[in-house]
Parts: C-alpha cells; structure tokens; sequence
C-alpha cells in the first residue's frame, strides 16, 4: 500500500468546504483524479505552478466549476448529489470558498518542494483578499468619501438647475 503524505493538523481543512446545506465536501486529488483531469477535461494539475493558473483557479470561474465536479463526482455519486445540485444553491462567496478548497486540494496533491511555496502564496493571497476588502469598505465609510460623495450630488443638482 501506497505511502499517503502527512497533511499537517492545520491543513486539514483547507481543502474542504461546506454547502448551505451543512455537507462538508473535501478535495483529494488523487493520480487518478489527475489523469482525467489531463484526458477529459484538458487540464494539466502541474500548470498550477504558474501562479497566474492558480490565482485565475481561485477566483471561481465557470471552468472552476468544471474541475471541481470532475474531483468530487465520487462524493457527488456516494451522495446522491448531482452537481447541477450542488452549484445550484451556491453563490459567489460560496464559490469562492469551494474554490479555495479545490486549489488547496490541487497543492496538496504535488509534492512538497512544490506544495510548501504553493501554500504559502495561496495563504498569503487570501490574507491580502480580506485586507482589501476591508480597506475598500473603511474607504466607502470614510468622511473623505461622504464629502465626495456630496459634492457630486451637488454638482448634479446645480446641473439638472
């Protein structure tokens, strides 16, 4: 029998996420899941080395949705879920999340060398994702924005006079 890697205790989790639902879906790639991916869906797991594959992976686009039901159609089928299911009750944070897992679920599969920097971007991205967020909604709040706010009201005002 195979030797499966060690995924450290705080990792764990990375790769799952939960639907509204309260189902926890996990992404583990395995060789198997690798190849199909290669043959049926043309898509190499190794180009996620190149860090723009991956960003563009982790924000959740339709071919994100793709790969993820090829990795999880075994719990899909275990289920009784199909995918159409699945993605039908998701939104955008929800894809998101799913995304995150499924790319974390590609890391985990490559080996360390690879894997190690690959986290560390990946947390690092998520890290600076929330840091905007919040940044851009402390700006929409600001005093400064509100009084930029009034002024072009303002000027709409005096030029619909």
């Amino acid at each position: 029998m195979p030797k499966q890697k060690k995924i450290k205790k705080h990792e764990e989790t990375l790769n799952t996420f939960k639907d509204r639902k309260g189902r926890k879906w996990t992404f583990r790639v395995t060789a198997k899941h690798a190849m199909g991916l290669h043959d049926d869906m043309d898509f190499d797991v190794r180009s996620i080395e190149n860090l723009e594959t991956l960003a563009d992976l982790a924000g959740g686009d339709m071919e994100l949705l793709r790969l993820m039901a090829y990795v999880l159609q075994g719990q899909l089928e275990s289920r009784g879920v199909t995918a159409d299911e699945l993605f039908d009750d998701m939104d955008g944070d929800d894809i998101q999340s799913a995304g995150w897992a499924f790319v974390h679920g590609l890391i985990f599969f490559l080996p360390s060398h690879t894997r190690n920097p690959l986290l560390a971007w990946a947390s690092r991205v998520k890290t600076i994702q929330n840091q905007s967020g919040s940044a851009i909604a402390s700006r929409i709040n600001s005093d400064e924005m509100t009084d930029e706010i009034e002024k072009m009201i303002s000027n709409l005002m005096d030029m619909k006079s």
